[in-house]
């Protein structure tokens, strides 16, 4: 007996290390979240390797049915980028980043509608991100997303560090990324790592988040 709880400890160890920092087990493993799912798939709900023609190619191997909502964009008098734009209204293929996000944060698409089911699942019952989770089909009283964030903007505005290049604010371990030099929701979020919640990409303890971009 003392031999088979050593094993199963040492097991449970084993497994916490594996899916550490992983989507495994966290609030986007929807294997847990919609009710009667049975799949044991956990990358299917975003992704597949063999896309419909229905998605139309949307980047990265989009598997998940999108939102074709408008969400308008975040004005401020202390807001100095200029070239901030709409997300939203567009079909599979042409979607940026941050709008493949609000494909299930906007609550008006079912988290399990994909358009290539997992072969050892089912539709399922229709599944929809509770409303703390949904963003409310706006994002114009959300920190601004889908602007140029270069050094341009951060002379104008005087209290932004300059990026070091097109792909990333910082070069600090994990870097916030841009996105053809746009600064996007997956800048500050990591869909896929839940160290630190909610799937930021560093701690916001001290606001050390915000102070990576923001000098205050």
């Amino acid at each position: 007996m003392k031999k088979l709880l050593t094993l199963l400890v040492t097991m449970f160890l084993i497994t916490g290390v594996a899916y550490a920092a992983s989507v495994v087990g966290s609030k986007h493993d929807m294997r847990f979240i919609v009710d009667d799912e049975d799949t044991d798939q956990v990358c299917v709900f975003c992704h597949t390797p063999h896309q419909t023609a229905e998605a139309n190619a949307q980047y990265p191997l989009w598997n998940k049915k999108i939102s074709t909502n408008t969400f308008g964009v975040y004005k401020s008098p202390t807001f100095d980028a200029t070239d901030v734009a709409e997300i939203g209204g567009k079909g599979a293929g042409s979607q940026s980043v941050s709008a493949l996000c609000m494909g299930c944060h906007d609550g008006s698409v079912a988290v399990n509608s994909l358009y290539r089911l997992p072969n050892d699942g089912s539709p399922g019952t229709p599944w929809f991100v509770p409303e703390i989770y949904s963003l409310n089909k706006t994002l114009s009283d959300d920190h601004p997303i889908n602007f140029t964030y270069d050094t341009v903007l951060a002379t104008k505005d005087g209290s932004l560090t300059p990026p070091v290049s097109s792909s990333r604010v910082d070069n600090s371990t994990p870097y916030l990324p841009l996105f053809e030099g746009k600064l996007q929701c997956a800048s500050c979020h990591n869909v896929h790592n839940p160290e630190y919640r909610p799937f930021l990409r560093s701690s916001i303890d001290s606001s050390k988040l915000c102070l990576r971009c923001h000098v205050k």
